[in-house]
């Protein structure tokens, strides 16, 4: 978070019109003094310190729900019914939060689930994050959808990271199997099989944000090796601008959906 304290002028200069309101607010602002007050006492704590880095638009894209959030509470209330088992009159000197998870040793039960675009908040995306997964030994996710691509994450932990891939089930089912096998042959472990995104929410912090555009220079890196080509068929439209007929604008500037989503159409 240390990286994250310098404003990005042209962080969020947008492509086409749809980005305009998105392109009119910095991702990060001007740390004040008083930030530096934040200490980290718990994991909530994080996300205090977070909305005193970046901007409202992207605090909220991260942090907020579709229609009423209804299921943001209930996952939250969910958690809570489960608690600690105090054990009492056991030997204490050789505790340990290890556990196995699909066959698979980490340090504690606890790692990164896939999450899309990490650039937006560290320069150095996703490799970022799954280093520091390595370096405490828990497990990363890598999204479809993150901003450096399964190559570079796996080049980036240099094989001290238990890496998995997140897929998601596209309309087009041979490129979801090349994602899948690109990511097998540089040593992911495992897949995260997204299922319930046919179509997503609607996020109205978005909406009232004017958040409906991925900012440049980011874009979905994953898609660029898929290039029209391979495909046959109608162009896609998740495909990156150099490998698609349709416009860069479109696909980056909300005129296509919204950016982060897959469909079925």
């Amino acid at each position: 978070m240390r990286k994250n304290v310098a404003p990005t002028s042209d962080m969020l200069s947008a492509v086409g019109s749809a980005a305009t309101i998105a392109a009119e607010t910095p991702t990060k602002r001007k740390v004040e003094p008083k930030d530096a007050d934040i200490k980290i006492n718990n994991s909530n704590d994080y996300q205090l310190a977070a909305r005193t880095i970046l901007s409202k638009p992207l605090y909220e894209y991260l942090a907020s729900g579709t229609d009423d959030e209804q299921t943001i509470s209930e996952n939250e209330a969910a958690f809570k019914s489960w608690y600690l088992r105090p054990r009492v009159m056991r030997p204490v000197g050789s505790v340990s939060t290890t556990t196995t998870l699909f066959g698979q040793r980490l340090s504690m039960p606890v790692f990164i689930s896939p999450a899309g675009v990490h650039a937006l908040c560290d320069e150095e995306g996703e490799c970022a994050s799954a280093r520091a997964c390595g370096r405490v030994g828990t497990l990363f996710g890598l999204s479809q959808h993150a901003t450096r691509s399964i190559e570079q994450v796996a080049k980036a932990t240099q094989g001290n990271t238990n890496l998995w891939y997140q897929s998601y089930i596209l309309n087009d089912r041979d490129m979801t199997l090349r994602l899948i096998r690109r990511a097998a042959n540089v040593g992911y472990q495992g897949v995260f099989l997204t299922v319930d995104s046919v179509r997503f929410g609607y996020r109205e912090a978005d909406a009232r944000n004017g958040w409906n555009a991925l900012p440049p220079p980011h874009r979905l890196v994953n898609y660029d090796e898929e290039v029209a080509s391979k495909i046959p068929g109608p162009r896609k439209k998740w495909l990156a601008p150099e490998a698609s007929a349709v416009d860069k604008s479109k696909i980056y500037g909300g005129e296509e959906d919204a950016w982060d989503q897959n469909t079925e159409k």
